[in-house]
């Protein structure tokens, strides 16, 4: 019976992947909660509470990426992004390879012509859910009351880009934007600002970056 338990609680860890979907998540919570009572009638309730809560522990940390990123919480989100034409925005649809290969999704909104070389830019991380297209209203709002550049990105697995979202993942799409940027000739590489919480507060905490971005 012992390596029985034993058994059930290692095939908790091994399943919970990286990858989870919600069914997923819920079905290793059920699963781990029958192995707590099954082990709380064998052996009693101190060890079956330890490892309970060693069993979901594991599995909150491997399911972390699913808890906090939500690219597909509007509808459609992953298949249709709204194009910045649909707020009167001038734009440029860019696709990159981030560090890693990932091939990620951007929009360049430049100010005009004679403008845009010495405006700042300002580049565009968005939020744990949805994707670029539902912040346009915003862009819109800072490219018109600053008369900036905004370079908006789409982490990896939201939108148009490719691959899954993680935490060492949006980091690299930032920093493959800052350098697509480093890289043009028409913006002003002294004022490029940085807009899009812990993600924006990483970057710039970086030393080959900090001297390359405002936050």
């Amino acid at each position: 019976m012992k390596g029985e338990m034993n058994l059930s609680v290692s095939k908790i860890f091994e399943h919970a992947g990286p990858n989870f979907t919600k069914c997923q998540f819920w079905g290793m919570f059920a699963l781990s909660v029958v192995v707590f009572f099954i082990i709380f009638s064998v052996y009693g309730g101190l060890l079956a509470f330890f490892l309970l809560g060693i069993v979901i522990l594991a599995i909150l940390y491997r399911a972390q990426d699913h808890l906090l990123y939500h690219p597909e919480d509007s509808f459609h989100s992953r298949t249709f992004v709204q194009i910045p034409h649909v707020v009167g925005l001038p734009y440029e649809s860019i696709h990159l390879r981030s560090i890693d290969g990932t091939l990620i999704h951007l929009y360049f909104i430049r100010q005009r012509e004679e403008e845009a070389p010495n405006a700042p830019t300002i580049v565009f991380l968005h939020g744990n859910a949805g994707n670029m297209g539902h912040r346009l209203h915003n862009a819109a709002a800072l490219f018109r009351q600053l008369h900036c550049n905004l370079l908006m990105v789409e982490y990896r697995g939201y939108g148009l880009s490719q691959g899954r979202p993680s935490e060492h993942g949006l980091s690299m799409d930032a920093r493959t934007a800052i350098d697509y940027l480093t890289a043009r000739r028409d913006v002003n590489h002294r004022q490029i600002i940085v807009f899009g919480g812990a993600v924006a507060i990483d970057l710039v905490a970086r030393a080959e970056y900090a001297a390359k971005v405002w936050l």
